[in-house]
């Protein structure tokens, strides 16, 4: 189990490290080009866009929020993934368009930097406060991933699981320390495959246990329930649900970790493939992942494998594995889930050295390479410190990661929409507007109105809505 869990992860930081065979890291362009560390050079196809955003998007909630949702509740959580996939759908092809469009026509080289002409003036200000804003809710997104991988290896490894922690930590800072953006997307593609490869082999393995110890068909089973799940509840109640999560998907713009791999495309062309590929790929793990939730509860009823209900939400996925996999397929498989938390892990940690490394000043030419690699390393180890934090606080992984998601989009889906729209805001207007956003968010997150409209909505509403009160239109 080791041995094929190492090599997995040797493997991971090999292909970050890729990009750096392909360009001449003593040239002094590259040492001081803030575009090609952040952007990579603008030169991402839109395969590797599209895989990246996706794997960056929907990391562990997949494995140890999606699975347990099934299992110890019911198919109707479904509807969360199919309004998650129409909101990303809608915002490759609508929105993704018109924002890359605007940035290749300006000057920015990094996300908030580029949101930031949604200000009329003292625009050093608003990046200043966008990135603590960044700082802060991607340190606690990125340590939501440490915790998730944290509880996992905890079930298989007992107490030396923060070893292994610390290893993927590692691993994270070195190739995208040294590379950027390139190396984490790079990363990225190869994390994609075994993450699938991964969810492929556990619900083989589950399928496999299930028909060797009981007279239920698989495929029937999932057909037959995930079809009356679907529609256990009122009609009203469902496309209010499903709304909520396709707007939460919707705002995927708002987040500066994924919206920086449509900045960085060769051109608005690329966009087109980057949205199938996203789309492929995140449908086809949507499907093992229902799958896989509803096999478990199936296999549950067997008294051989009740035992796996007595696991939290956020251990279920590891009990999984060791009861249903070989020890070399354990190892394979838990790779692929830690690769999907360092999809997202290494991209918040970029995003955030960004924000304090480029956009706290505007003499963005100071921002050489060993500047912005140093920032990059400060603040993995701050994601490390928040992991403690929010592990001692106990809100669960599925908590962590949502509400996160709402805090970011709130600050920063509705500046997007006033550069789109061609408003003129003022800076002290748009921090209000950011404010309350993120408090209306957090508010009804931590309520019990979360488990029927996504928290994002609300907070994303509320601050639109003072931006448009505020703010004249450019004519």
């Amino acid at each position: 189990m080791i041995i094929s869990f190492s090599i997995t992860l040797f493997v991971f930081l090999m292909a970050g490290l890729t990009p750096l065979l392909f360009r001449n890291l003593k040239s002094e362009e590259h040492n001081t080009d803030v575009s090609n560390y952040h952007l990579g050079g603008r030169s991402i196809s839109g395969i590797l866009a599209g895989i990246s955003s996706a794997t960056t998007s929907n990391s562990a909630f997949m494995f140890v929020a999606m699975i347990p949702l099934v299992v110890f509740g019911y198919g109707f959580w479904a509807w969360l993934l199919i309004g998650w996939t129409l909101g990303i759908a809608s915002t490759w092809i609508i929105i993704y368009p018109k924002l890359k469009r605007l940035f290749d026509k300006g000057e920015s080289e990094t996300y908030l930097d580029f949101v930031a002409n949604s200000v009329k003036s003292k625009r050093l200000l608003f990046k200043r406060f966008s990135a603590i804003l960044t700082v802060i809710f991607l340190g606690i997104y990125a340590s939501g991933q440490l915790v998730a991988a944290n509880t996992t290896l905890n079930v298989l490894f007992g107490d030396i699981s923060w070893t292994f922690v610390i290893v993927a930590i590692v691993i994270v800072l070195t190739y995208s320390s040294i590379g950027g953006l390139k190396s984490t997307i790079y990363s990225d593609f190869v994390q994609a495959i075994v993450v699938i490869i991964g969810a492929i082999l556990l619900f083989w393995g589950i399928k496999e246990k299930l028909i060797e110890n009981s007279d239920i068909s698989p495929i029937s089973y999932i057909a037959e329930n995930s079809f009356h799940d679907l529609f256990s509840k009122p009609i009203i109640s469902t496309v209010l649900f499903v709304s909520g999560w396709a707007l939460g998907g919707f705002f995927e713009f708002g987040q500066p970790h994924v919206m920086v791999r449509v900045l960085a495309l060769k051109n608005e062309k690329h966009i087109r493939i980057g949205t199938v590929t996203y789309l492929v790929w995140f449908i086809i793990l949507s499907v093992l992942v229902i799958s896989i939730g509803y096999l478990i509860k199936s296999i549950s009823t067997i008294p051989e494998y009740n035992m796996i209900l007595e696991s939290s939400q956020d251990e279920l996925f590891g009990q999984s594995l060791s009861l249903f996999l070989e020890p070399w397929q354990i190892g394979l498989c838990l790779a692929g889930f830690l690769a999907a938390t360092l999809s997202t892990a290494d991209s918040q940690i970029l995003s955030a050295s960004a924000a304090i490394g480029v956009d706290w000043s505007d003499k963005r030419k100071e921002s050489n390479k060993k500047t912005l690699q140093l920032w990059t390393v400060l603040i993995g180890i701050t994601s490390f410190v928040l992991f403690y934090i929010v592990d001692f606080l106990g809100l669960g992984v599925y908590k962590i990661i949502t509400l996160s998601w709402a805090l970011v989009s709130s600050a920063f889906v509705p500046p997007c929409v006033m550069l789109l729209t061609k408003r003129n805001v003022s800076v002290s207007l748009m921090i209000l507007g950011a404010l309350t956003g993120v408090c209306v968010s957090a508010i009804w997150g931590m309520s019990s109105f979360a488990a029927f409209l996504f928290e994002g909505v609300p907070g994303v509403l509320v601050s639109l809505i003072i931006l448009i009160i505020g703010s004249k239109k450019i004519k």
